[in-house]
């Protein structure tokens, strides 16, 4: 998420501009000061991230902290097995 950097100043400017500035501090304590829309748009990001993997985590009943989703394909038979 780092390197991208036109996506994260994407991201930014569409936060600041969509949500109250509440609702960033919470997000991202700090928001108001960032210099940057990249900066802001990481700092988002970064709390969106732990809040899934939390989620998949704690939040899962499992005993780890964090842990990361993967998205369930259903089922699928193969042809022949090898």
């Amino acid at each position: 998420m780092d390197v991208l950097v036109s996506q994260m100043e994407f991201s930014g400017h569409h936060f600041e501009t969509n949500l109250s500035s509440r609702e960033l501090e919470i997000l991202a304590p700090g928001f108001a000061n960032m210099k940057t829309y990249y900066q802001k748009g990481r700092a988002v990001h970064s709390s969106i991230d732990k809040a899934i993997h939390m989620y998949y985590g704690v939040g899962g009943h499992g005993n780890f902290a964090l842990a990361e989703p993967y998205r369930f394909e259903g089922k699928f038979e193969f042809t022949e097995l090898m």
